[in-house]
């Protein structure tokens, strides 16, 4: 991810990672915000910013909006 957005000169602190998984935590700590579903464990809730509801009760759509994208 930093290479990517290094290359595409932005700042790590624009970025948003969106996850479920204790995998996903690295990415959440390189990432600006970051989000875990709702069906996402406990240590991945506990990792993320801000935790959004399930994907099959809107998670991306309540996700996006929380934080002003849409």
């Amino acid at each position: 991810m930093r290479v990517l957005v290094e290359h595409l000169g932005a700042d790590m602190a624009d970025t948003v990672a969106v996850g479920d998984a204790a995998a996903d935590i690295p990415m959440f700590e390189c990432c600006g915000t970051s989000v875990c579903m709702g069906s996402g464990g406990e240590e991945a809730k506990a990792a993320a910013d801000w935790a959004t509801t399930d994907v099959d009760d809107d998670g991306m759509w309540n996700a996006f909006s929380h934080l002003g994208l849409i």
